[in-house]
């Protein structure tokens, strides 16, 4: 499971894959699997009485459910993931939440979930009123004693106190079990997949009624007062809120040596449009950070101001480091604004940045190509990214999806004049389980005075698992062409471009 709740982390299969594989910028996450989690928990809490369960059910509710819906209510992501790019679509082929689908499951799933909330709030179990989640409203309970309306007054999830007004029906004694969440008791999820960072600091909550503070006992998560209730009694529950830094479980190899923020309930993220750059941010655990409400941002939200560094670290040895402030918003309200990258775990120190390759005249090129799938990306092509196979998906990749057996062309125009004595190619194939085959043939031009040349000469080895190699004499040029030809019945891609040649 997500940090945010989500579930479901493999795309191909819409479901899971080995022990602690959580990918986030592949991470599928679909809003359903997100929806069909609480449904499970809630059932799971009906039948054992066990905080966890509703922790896992608010959990997912505020981060990986509430991410899937825009803020006006009409658009929607059917995956969530964790990392973006702001360049590779990812929401069936859109980086940005989509009116519809041609499965339109997500969006009615949201439709039919949102209103349904005001369900989860309360449960009861013989006289026994259990209070699951803290929203700002009014809730009339049947129980074995007569019905009892309570009244919640708070701000939550941006403060962590709550005002219950308990009003039966008949005075009379029952219990009134509040849950006290699992961030509250310093514990991110039932389990040893996340936790707070070791200075993270415990701040106990406390229960009120009518004034009076009390030592209240605690069963599962809930904290009981068993009393005698009379009409106007109120409870108040003080659940202090701080930016907590968390760690994920060393086996979780895509969070290893990162972080995450949290604050409450709320899992924050940070954007392209909030940040200059999150390429090589670094926010080491403890950081100082301040959280403020921004009324004006985002229909009203908490943010999180924090000091870090950013890193960048290339592999000729050299490394730059420069002290930079950084904002953090709710992961649920990411991608309201304009397209851009997005993270919920960063470095957690200089030596968590990957170091990345010298750039490139390829690299530094921008690239086009004569079609590529929606879900795919032309900047795969260039970015640098080393596949590991031909069937390699855990990077971006172009491919001519579903064009088959055409001619097809990739293109990189240079950002000078270079001069270029070669190409590789290193061809997408996905045999097994797609329609993408390396090309039956190709071939290499080169613009030359405006003029498009054909540069290699003889018949060019096409295989999988390697880069393909076209060499040549050198030709001073501001742009290369990869010039295909599919096989008959199938597509084809590209998972990188690289040039002989020293950057321009």
């Amino acid at each position: 499971m997500y940090l945010t709740g989500g579930i479901g982390a493999q795309r191909n299969t819409e479901g899971f894959g080995e022990d602690y594989d959580l990918p986030n910028a592949d991470a599928y996450n679909e809003t359903c699997a997100a929806v069909a989690s609480m449904l499970w928990n809630h059932r799971m809490f009906l039948l054992e009485g066990d905080s966890k369960y509703m922790d896992i059910f608010e959990r997912t509710l505020y981060n990986g459910f509430l991410s899937g819906v825009s803020l006006s209510g009409d658009r929607f992501f059917y995956p969530n993931p964790l990392s973006c790019d702001g360049v590779t679509p990812f929401n069936q082929g859109s980086l940005q939440r989509a009116p519809w689908f041609g499965t339109s499951c997500c969006p009615v799933n949201v439709v039919r979930m949102l209103p349904s909330v005001p369900g989860y709030v309360y449960a009861t179990r013989g006289n026994d009123i259990y209070v699951n989640l803290y929203i700002a409203g009014v809730g009339e309970i049947q129980t074995g004693a007569g019905a009892v309306r309570l009244t919640q007054e708070t701000r939550y999830p941006w403060d962590g106190k709550v005002r219950v007004t308990v009003e039966p029906e008949h005075a009379g004694r029952f219990a009134l079990r509040c849950r006290i969440p699992g961030w509250a008791r310093g514990e991110p999820v039932p389990s040893d997949l996340y936790e707070y960072s070791g200075d993270a600091e415990i701040q106990d909550w406390t229960v009120r009624v009518n004034g009076e503070q009390l030592g209240v006992q605690s069963e599962r998560g809930y904290a009981v007062i068993d009393r005698e209730w009379k009409a106007g009694d109120a409870v108040t529950l003080d659940l202090p809120m701080r930016t907590n830094f968390v760690r994920a479980n060393p086996r979780v190899g895509a969070d290893r040596n990162r972080v995450a923020i949290e604050r409450g309930p709320l899992v924050y993220c940070f954007e392209g449009v909030d940040n200059r750059a999150l390429e090589g941010l670094v926010i080491e655990p403890g950081s100082p950070g301040q959280w403020s409400f921004d009324p004006a941002l985002l229909g009203g939200v908490g943010v999180i101001d924090l000091v870090g560094e950013h890193v960048r670290r290339l592999e000729d040895g050299t490394t730059d480091r420069e002290p930079t402030e950084a904002r953090a918003i709710p992961y649920y309200a990411w991608a309201q604004r304009e397209v851009g990258p997005m993270e919920v775990w960063v470095a957690a120190s200089a030596d968590a940045v990957p170091v990345r390759p010298v750039p490139t005249a390829a690299s530094c090129a921008a690239a086009s190509a004569s079609h590529c799938w929606a879900n795919d990306s032309v900047r795969a092509i260039n970015d640098l990214r080393e596949p590991v196979s031909s069937s390699d998906e855990t990077i971006p990749r172009l491919t001519w999806w579903d064009h088959r057996g055409t001619a097809e062309w990739v293109q990189l125009d240079l950002a000078g004049v270079c001069e270029v004595s070669g190409v590789g190619v290193y061809w997408f194939d996905d045999t097994g389980h797609g329609q993408c085959r390396v090309p039956a043939s190709w071939r290499v031009l080169c613009r030359v005075a405006n003029e498009w040349r054909r540069v290699e000469t003889g018949e060019l080895a096409v295989q999988k698992d390697a880069y393909c190699h076209a060499g040549f004499g050198a030709v001073r040029t501001d742009a290369v062409r990869v010039e295909v030809r599919l096989q008959d019945g199938f597509s084809g891609g590209v998972l990188e471009v690289k040039l002989d040649s020293a950057a321009p």
